[in-house]
């Protein structure tokens, strides 16, 4: 089989084969990377294909057939080794559940992309077809990738989605180069496998009650009782490898929360009372989420400023007026406005001035983004 830059597509199903592969590419110090998984009723996704390419050659890895990945792992942790991804985020939760770690470095070309002032979220296909003039079919995207046999459609999509990953990021660095934004996007590069990384360690579990709708809603008892509802949601999904919603919604954690007294528990009697939960969780989990709540674990203290109610009418212009001074400096700067500064930032630090009169620069805010953007926003507060 050949992918459609050409060059030869090899397919390892054995584990001598993977050996191998990884002596050659110990020799390199970039890889592009990509793989296919399903993800329909589980927690972690199941890898189905891992695909990688060199400067010669492109490579599928049948990960059902290989027993040993020692030497595999060997190249994702070489700390001089470059993987170049197209919007590394699901890639790299893979990565992290399925081998345990993560490459030290890595090249994100929808990231890059962003920052060479291509647009924001490019997709592959699109991306494929601006630097390179060539159109990447797509009709495998949803494919089934744990069927076996894989069929030459299947494998030839796959071998696509990476052969041409290298020759992007050259031209990407040169764009970059250009504008200057290659610091930048080093940053943001090394914010990603923060992320990949932070999504894995239980402390950050303790705060999810903060993502849930309308938490800011809720009185200090109830937070610590959805506090403790998302956490044992989390811990009982990766358990039992079932998808968040197929354990509970975000809406019934918070009307559990919200129907939590002062003593901080709930009865059998009015939990069949809360409006709206689910059924099937109530009987499943009744009895268990009801001695939970009477004797919950002891987690991290509530932080408030995490929360997100809505922002007073008086910010409301001013919120405006940060997001059109941001959209003309990314103008100026040549890169998306979302690189720059998001709603969500806007509406954190414009939140933490309300309470504190300052603006108090945060991650991802800090660094160049504050330099950038620092004295036009207190220009617009006052």
């Amino acid at each position: 089989m050949i992918a459609s830059d050409g060059r030869k597509i090899n397919f390892i199903t054995a584990q001598e084969q993977l050996d191998s592969a990884c002596d050659r590419w110990s020799q390199a110090n970039s890889l592009a990377i990509d793989t296919e998984f399903v993800r329909t009723d589980t927690f972690y996704p199941k890898p189905g294909l891992l695909q990688l390419a060199d400067s010669e050659n492109v490579y599928l890895i049948d990960p059902l057939e290989i027993e040993s990945w020692d030497a595999f792992l060997d190249i994702l942790q070489n700390p001089e080794m470059e993987f170049v991804l197209h919007s590394a985020g699901e890639d790299l939760s893979l990565l992290l559940s399925y081998f345990g770690t993560l490459p030290a470095r890595i090249f994100d070309t929808q990231l890059a992309a962003a920052y060479a002032g291509m647009g924001f979220s490019l997709s592959y296909q699109a991306l494929v077809e601006l630097t390179i003039g060539i159109t990447v079919p797509k009709e495998e995207t949803r494919s089934d990738w744990l069927q076996r046999p894989l069929t030459d459609k299947q494998l030839t999509y796959a071998a696509n989605d990476v052969c041409y990953l290298m020759t992007i990021r050259d031209q990407l660095l040169s764009m970059m180069n250009s504008n200057h934004t290659l610091d930048w996007f080093a940053e943001d590069s090394a914010q990603l496998l923060e992320v990949a990384r932070k999504q894995e360690d239980p402390d950050s579990w303790k705060v999810l009650y903060a993502d849930i709708s309308n938490a800011w809603r809720l009185d200090d008892t109830q937070l610590k009782a959805l506090q403790v509802l998302a956490y044992w949601r989390e811990t009982e999904a990766r358990r039992r490898d079932k998808p968040r919603n197929w354990i509970a919604r975000d809406n019934d954690l918070f009307a559990l929360a919200s129907a939590v007294g002062l003593n901080g528990s709930l009865t059998s009697g009015s939990l069949a009372e809360i409006e709206g939960l689910g059924k099937g969780l109530r009987q499943r989990y009744g009895k268990a989420l009801l001695e939970l709540l009477a004797d919950p674990p002891e987690l991290t203290p509530i932080d408030v400023d995490l929360l997100n109610p809505p922002l007073p009418p008086r910010y409301r212009g001013v919120l405006k007026s940060w997001r059109k001074i941001v959209e003309q400096k990314a103008d100026t700067l040549a890169i998306a406005p979302e690189l720059l500064a998001r709603k969500k930032w806007m509406h954190e630090l414009l939140k933490g001035f309300q309470d504190s009169g300052e603006l108090n620069w945060q991650p991802p805010m800090t660094g160049w983004r504050q330099q950038e953007l620092e004295s036009s926003f207190m220009d617009a507060l006052d």
